[in-house]
């Protein structure tokens, strides 16, 4: 919840910032990819899978842009 609310309001942690978008990356690719292997597998499908497999890899889309430009900013990632 605390990678939430930095999200949302990240004027509390600093320098954490990076940190806790990475951290929420992380947990939204392994997800969409865990989501994604059992509806390949064909185990617990239901009318929300594949909806929710899209909804992690969009967030975790945004927060892959949101992540690198904050590298940027720090001079980490290279400039386009």
């Amino acid at each position: 919840m605390q990678a939430v609310a930095a999200i949302i309001d990240p004027s509390h942690l600093g320098r954490d910032f990076g940190r806790a978008v990475a951290g929420m990356l992380t947990f939204g690719i392994v997800a969409a990819l865990f989501l994604a292997w059992l509806g390949i597998k064909g185990q617990w499908t239901g009318p929300l899978l594949w909806p929710a497999v899209a909804a992690h890899a969009a967030i975790s889309g945004a927060l892959g842009g949101l992540w690198l430009r904050e590298m940027r900013v720090k001079g980490i990632a290279p400039k386009q």
